[in-house]
C-alpha cells in the first residue's frame, strides 16, 4: 500500500511497523532514531509530503490516539435522544433497520459514539460473537452536517481496534446501499454461511442485504482504547 494511501493504524508494504499519520493533532512527543527499548513507527508530515524515520514512545502513541478519537466514547443513557436524531434519516431512507426505543436501550451497551461541545455527531456498534472469534459493525451513522469530515473513519478505526482488543479477529456487516464505502476500507464480499449462525437466524432476507467481512490485524500497541477514555 504506498504511504499516501495510508490511514492511522494501518500498515505498510515498506515498514513492518504500524504507521501513524500526522492529519491529526500532533501533539505528542517525538524523538529522533535511536537505539533502545522504543517502538518504531513512521511519521508523515501531511505539509512536507515527507516520511521520516522517528521512534514513538508508548505514552506518545497513547496521547497521539487519545487525540484522533478526541470526544469518541462507549454511548450512555442521555445520547439516546441523539442517536434517534441521527438514526431517523436513515431510517425513513431504508439505509437502516428501524428500530425501537426499546431495541435501542437494550443495544446502548455496544454502541459507541462521537460527541462535539455536548452533541452526538455521530455514532456505531459492535456486536462481538465471542466463540467464532467475530463480531458485527451496524448502525454506523454520521449527522448530515458532520458528514465528510471523517467522522465514519474515525469511528470504524476506533471499532477495529476496540474488537482486536477483546480478542475478536474479524469483523463483518450486513449492509443494503455502502458496499463501496467498506470495500475501500478493507471488507470484501462473503456468503451469508460466514455469518455466525445465531445472526444468521435473525437476518431479514427480504432488505436483500449483502454480506462483508475483513480480517483484523493482531494489536500490538498494548493500548486499550476503552482504557483511553474510561
Amino acid at each position: 500500500m504506498p504511504f499516501s494511501s495510508l490511514r492511522f493504524g494501518q500498515f505498510c508494504d515498506f515498514c513492518p511497523k504500524v504507521c501513524f499519520s500526522a492529519s491529526g493533532s500532533k501533539r505528542f512527543k517525538i524523538l529522533p532514531f535511536s537505539s533502545g527499548s522504543l517502538t518504531p513507527s513512521i511519521f508523515f508530515s501531511v505539509k512536507s509530503r515527507v516520511f521520516l524515520p522517528f521512534l514513538l514512545t508508548k505514552r506518545a502513541i497513547q496521547s497521539f490516539q487519545g487525540d484522533l478519537y478526541e470526544g469518541t466514547r462507549m454511548a450512555k443513557m442521555d445520547d439516546l435522544p441523539g442517536i434517534r436524531l441521527i438514526f431517523k434519516p436513515l431510517e425513513d431512507s431504508g439505509t437502516l433497520v428501524r428500530r425501537t426505543d426499546e431495541e435501542l436501550l437494550n443495544a446502548l451497551d455496544s454502541f459507541v459514539v462521537v460527541e462535539r461541545e455536548g452533541q452526538v455527531i455521530a455514532c456505531a456498534a459492535l456486536f462481538p460473537f465471542y466463540e467464532y472469534k467475530c463480531g458485527e459493525v451496524a448502525a454506523i451513522a454520521v449527522s448530515p452536517d458532520c458528514r465528510g469530515q471523517g467522522q465514519g473513519d474515525k469511528l470504524l478505526d476506533y471499532i477495529e481496534k476496540k474488537a482486536s482488543s477483546i480478542g475478536l479477529q474479524s469483523l463483518f456487516l450486513l449492509t443494503t446501499r455502502t458496499a463501496d464505502w467498506f470495500v475501500r476500507r478493507g471488507f470484501t464480499e462473503c456468503s451469508i454461511e460466514d455469518i455466525p449462525v445465531e445472526r444468521r437466524k435473525r437476518i431479514n432476507l427480504s432488505r436483500g442485504s449483502k454480506y462483508y467481512t475483513k480480517q483484523l490485524l493482531p494489536d500490538t500497541s498494548g493500548i486499550r482504547v476503552d482504557s483511553m477514555f474510561a
